[in-house]
């Protein structure tokens, strides 16, 4: 949005700390799952570690899919996503989302991410229960145990407070 900036109000060794997980967030969790993939299409869902994944976990979250059915499961949520979203219960249905939520925007591109078979990256920004403005990075990526079909989705989202100047 035009004549938004971020706001850096914040400013200090958590804030700097905060600044840096949000700038890799994204790229270290593609590389993670290009890791896990190997040479397969499709890394399996059962070698995603949220250890492994140490500081970054708080903003991930896997979404359980069953053929034939419209609305996945949110399985797997960081501390982050789940305290953004008003502490929802896992697991639980995608449908059942705040969308004035990360998450609940973060995961509007699920379909996409299942059609095409490929992770996808999205950002934007959206009103929060509080009114104010949120800009937003995240990235969903398919996960298969067969190595064929989707079973999972595993996803990051982080944001920020939009401030006018």
């Amino acid at each position: 949005m035009a004549g938004d900036a971020l706001d850096l109000a914040e400013a200090g060794p958590e804030r700097e700390l905060e600044a840096s997980i949000e700038q890799r967030l994204i790229g270290r969790l593609l590389d993670e799952w290009r890791a896990l993939r190997g040479h397969s299409a499709l890394p399996p869902f059962s070698r995603i570690d949220p250890t492994a994944l140490g500081e970054i976990w708080p903003w991930c979250y896997v979404l359980s899919l069953t053929p034939g059915q419209d609305d996945p499961v949110l399985v797997q949520a960081g501390a982050e996503l789940l305290r953004d979203a008003g502490g929802i219960a896992l697991p639980g249905p995608l449908s059942g989302l705040p969308p004035s939520s990360l998450i609940g925007q973060a995961v509007l591109h699920w379909p996409g991410v299942v059609e095409r078979r490929v992770p996808i990256s999205t950002g934007g920004t959206y009103p929060d229960l509080a009114g104010r403005t949120i800009r937003y990075r995240s990235v969903l990526m398919p996960l298969s145990e067969d190595g064929k079909g989707i079973t999972h989705l595993l996803g990051a989202a982080n944001g920020r407070v939009m401030v006018a100047i």
